[in-house]
């Protein structure tokens, strides 16, 4: 998630403290792993005809933020465990390995192609943490948006034009402080003092790890893996990066990627080179 500039910037010195006073002391307890490196593989899945894998299996990887060890399905008093089991109840009773994968950024709006990547992402984590020998079962993920534990000015507007197009899945009760709060807040007026409660639920996305759904996940890697190995393997062949590989990015991803200085669609060009009849490719200008 890329931070954002402008007002944010005084909201983020916050960050830190905010995480660690509201946050660690319910989820602290309850740490049974941190930064856990976790790896299985998957049998290559079928390519289109004609061409070839460069093996039988792929590795997929991941480093896991925090796993935690908690009992679902009776009473509790840890407030992160009680949103878990108010967003899924039908969870058999239980000790469970949680997922949580920390955010740097706000909530997603419901029609954010994010809040899906994301999901995808802690259901993977989940497919993973099945391959490690004796371990328990994922009863959860969890996202956590560390933003929302201390919101700035830009992500109260966010937040209103959500309300407002009803694209937001976690709103203030009607007739709440939090509702009068955000309903009467204007741009550039200091952020309302929302209530603790609001702001974790805010913070916290639970993400449903049930088997067909964490299987769903990994096919959908599968799928990439399926478009990525041809090119791998051409590229290999014929030693040519820039005709093996279909640009499909965004300029989000020219910013972050290794080879924007000599890609052949950076950005403002990607759109020219789909066409059907696209214009000659030149080499980029070198940086600076």
């Amino acid at each position: 998630m890329v931070l954002r500039r402008g007002s944010q910037k005084a909201a983020y010195r916050w960050l830190p403290e905010a995480a660690v006073n509201q946050l660690c002391p319910h989820l602290f307890p309850v740490i049974t792993a941190a930064e856990e490196r976790t790896s299985g593989t998957r049998a290559m899945p079928n390519l289109p005809a004609g061409e070839e894998a460069r093996g039988t299996r792929y590795e997929l990887t991941g480093i896991v933020d925090v796993i935690s060890s908690v009992m679902l399905g009776q009473a509790t008093t840890n407030p992160m465990v009680s949103i878990i089991q108010a967003t899924l109840p039908n969870t058999p009773q239980g000790e469970y390995d949680l997922i949580v994968d920390y955010k740097a950024g706000r909530r997603p709006a419901t029609n954010s192609p994010f809040r899906t990547q994301f999901q995808l992402q802690v259901q993977t984590y989940a497919w993973l943490r099945s391959q490690v020998f004796q371990a328990r079962p994922v009863g959860a993920g969890v996202l956590i948006y560390i933003n929302e534990l201390s919101p700035s000015q830009d992500d109260m507007s966010e937040l209103r034009t959500e309300m407002a197009h009803q694209i937001t899945d976690v709103i203030p009760q009607n007739g709440s402080a939090d509702y009068y709060a955000l309903h009467g807040w204007q741009p550039g007026q200091a952020v309302p003092n929302l209530s603790f409660e609001f702001r974790l639920r805010r913070a916290f996305h639970v993400v449903d790890t049930a088997p067909a759904l964490v299987q769903h996940a990994v096919t959908q890697i599968d799928s990439v893996i399926s478009r990525i190995e041809p090119a791998a393997f051409r590229e290999h062949n014929s030693g040519n990066i820039p005709n093996n590989w279909e640009p499909c990015g965004g300029p989000e991803d020219c910013v972050a990627c290794d080879f924007v200085h000599f890609c052949p669609a950076p950005a403002q060009l990607r759109a020219q080179l789909q066409q059907p009849n696209p214009p000659a490719r030149t080499p980029p200008l070198a940086p600076g």
